[in-house]
């Protein structure tokens, strides 16, 4: 076989087998291992640590390997890897095995035959060991290890060959035709792999396509396996339900099954009225500083009014719900109630209450339910607790800096990077620092217009805010005449602003807890007072990280925790 060919191979096994931990003895030394994983699957690389125990000075290691397969025996050609001088050695399969063994190498790659006959007497054998030798001349070899590979090709094989990957799906007929409103429900299941395939750690990916005069939607389901269809309107629908087998991140085998699914209308002859049993509607909830909307998306039903009222305390100090002005704002963490009023679709009535199916697409609400039902009648109400206005997608709730980025953004202390982002892991500049702060001190007027530094003019956004800070003592520049304006501002930079800005107060504790932080640094009290007031936990329990970038997610951080 080519080295190309061979090396692609090695690569992408995909099993090896029968490796045990083991201590060994052979002259003066005795070389033991490390009990590393010994079976390796989907591409892994195996790998062990051994040591000498006993040797004096240092020790030289030798990894050697052998070849053969089942036919032929072994050759017993050991071959001298490498030497490596430490404590415990590391000897890594897939990097370690040299070139010019691999040009040796014999391996069948596929575990069948022609005639269907077992091959696995062909499959390529390696064995391996290792040598131990310290400065005395003393020595010890380790136990043998012996490796069986197989490639991804012979899997795929033996897979069709076993036909041991299945997929079964319901329903049975790919053939469907359901009334509009009506669900179907399909399912993606495999049969039980054989043990062979389990050992493999193979995987399986299940979705499913839907086709309609929209394009086409692939999804997960529920579950991975489950997914329900239901439309509304009539209208011809073509679903896949796929199932793909993978080992490692190679594709084994696919399967799939093709539905074709029709809704039809209800028939125009039947005497009474349909049973509307299913509404769906969506509302957002309030945001800050946003206004009472009054139209709402709403599937199985057709929406009549949407009113909005608003907790409030009444003179005798009792909590009610007021009517809400079109032209008031929601605002943060206050009380609201929706009160939707819906009528059904022509030639349909609502279900009674334990047979109505009512599903608010978002689950951000405090409460909500019926409040009033009948045939030709539903009244729902929803509370909700405003939330701030957040615009940006790579803020989210629960990120640490969330909290300070809405306070940041809200008292004009900065913006978004554009619409959309506020960027949180972009560094800051000393400029943009000094900026932030001078805002978030009320942007107050330096009492002086003399400028020493030559990369600050006066048409720059941040001329006053330079101005102010070196007034007040918060930083002088980063040398005589200039400022820095562009320089990205470390952590350690950023504290010392913050500090300087609040007076530059004593720290009550002398504990420091950073060696990255030592007295002699102009630093050193900014570090403790910041952490002492709980604006800053350092970067890790023992480093600070001064001269790490400050990005823009910690600066508003910094400054929400100091001034809140």
């Amino acid at each position: 076989m080519k080295t190309k060919k061979l090396l692609a191979i090695l690569l992408t096994m995909v099993m090896v087998i029968g490796l045990c931990p083991f201590t060994s003895f052979a002259g003066s030394l005795q070389v033991v291992d490390d009990g590393s994983d010994t079976m390796v699957y989907a591409g892994g690389i195996y790998d062990l640590k051994v040591k000498a125990v006993g040797a004096q000075g240092t020790v030289t290691y030798n990894w050697q390997l052998g070849y053969g397969n089942g036919e032929s025996g072994w050759s017993y050609d050991w071959t001298s890897i490498a030497a490596h001088l430490s404590d415990w050695n590391y000897f890594s399969f897939d990097s370690d095995l040299p070139n010019h063994l691999m040009n040796n190498l014999r391996m069948t790659t596929d575990r069948f035959g022609d005639n269907g006959e077992d091959k696995s007497s062909d499959w390529h054998e390696i064995q391996f060991r290792c040598v131990a030798t310290d400065e005395a001349g003393n020595s010890g070899t380790s136990q043998e290890y012996h490796m069986y590979v197989y490639s991804y090709d012979a899997m795929k094989k033996r897979v069709n060959q076993e036909n041991s990957f299945q997929m079964l799906t319901e329903p049975s007929s790919t053939e469907i035709t359901r009334e509009v409103g009506q669900a179907v429900d399909f399912t993606i299941h495999t049969n039980e792999f054989p043990e062979w395939m389990t050992d493999s750690e193979v995987k399986t990916d299940q979705y499913f396509e839907i086709t309609d005069s929209s394009g086409t939607n692939t999804t997960k389901g529920d579950g991975g396996y489950h997914y329900s269809l239901t439309r509304y309107s009539p209208c011809t629908l073509t679903v896949v339900s796929h199932a793909d087998l993978y080992c490692g991140p190679n594709l084994i085998k696919s399967a799939s099954k093709t539905y074709t699914v029709t809704f039809k209308a209800k028939e125009e002859t039947e005497p009474s009225k349909q049973i509307a049993d299913r509404v769906v509607f969506s509302l957002d909830t309030p945001v800050d500083g946003g206004k009472p909307v009054t139209t709402l998306w709403c599937v199985g039903a057709n929406v009549k009014s949407l009113t909005w009222y608003r907790k409030v305390m009444t003179e005798r100090g009792i909590e009610d719900w007021e009517k809400m002005p079109s032209t008031a704002s929601f605002k943060e963490g206050k009380k609201y109630r929706a009160e939707i009023e819906f009528t059904p679709d022509t030639g349909y009535e609502f279900a009674p209450k334990s047979d109505l199916s009512l599903t608010l697409t978002n689950n951000n609400y405090i409460n909500g339910g019926i409040e009033e039902l009948s045939p030709e009648k539903l009244v729902v109400r929803v509370d909700f607790e405003a939330t701030a206005n957040n615009p940006f997608v790579d803020v989210a709730k629960g990120d640490y800096f969330y909290d300070a980025v809405i306070w940041a953004v809200k008292q004009g202390i900065t913006k978004g990077t554009d619409d959309t982002h506020f960027s949180p892991a972009d560094p800051c500049t000393r400029g943009q620092v000094v900026t932030f702060l001078h805002r978030a001190k009320g942007s107050p007027e330096p009492s002086s217009t003399t400028n020493p530094f030559s990369d600050v003019t006066p048409s720059d956004y941040f001329y006053k805010p330079v101005l102010w800070a070196v007034e007040k003592s918060i930083t002088n520049g980063v040398e005589p005449g200039y400022f820095g304006a562009a320089d990205t501002c470390t952590r350690g930079q950023v504290v010392t602003f913050l500090w300087r800005a609040e007076g530059s107060p004593k720290p009550t504790s002398s504990y420091n807890p950073f060696s990255d932080v030592t007295p002699s640094d102009y630093f050193y009290e900014a570090v403790l007072w910041a952490v002492e007031k709980g604006i800053t936990n350092g970067t890790s329990d023992t480093t600070f990280g001064p001269e790490d970038p400050c990005n823009r997610g910690q600066i508003v951080t910094f400054l929400y925790r100091d001034l809140k």
